[in-house]
């Protein structure tokens, strides 16, 4: 395969990556607004934890470290993101 096919093939799977991305930060503002609401804590290592091992048995296991460092870069912008909605 040409390297300009499979740098279409990463600039199509980033155009699908991106508006997941706005699909979930979209329900992360809805998580926010129910957390206060309910006057929960927007941290939930619990919640975090249960998606960190979910994430590890869908990944294969050479692409785990990697996997879970994008994970762990989106779910601190989703708090970040919930925090500032909540003005925290």
């Amino acid at each position: 395969m040409e390297l300009d096919e499979l740098r279409r093939q990463i600039d199509e799977t980033d155009g699908q990556l991106t508006a997941l991305l706005v699909r979930r930060m979209d329900i992360s503002r809805e998580i926010s607004r129910l957390k206060d609401k309910g006057g929960m804590p927007t941290l939930d290592e619990k919640r975090q934890e249960t998606v960190r091992e979910r994430v590890k048995q869908r990944t294969p296991a050479p692409l785990h470290k990697y996997i879970l460092a994008i994970y762990e870069e989106i779910m601190g912008q989703s708090r970040l993101y919930q925090n500032e909605l909540r003005g925290e």
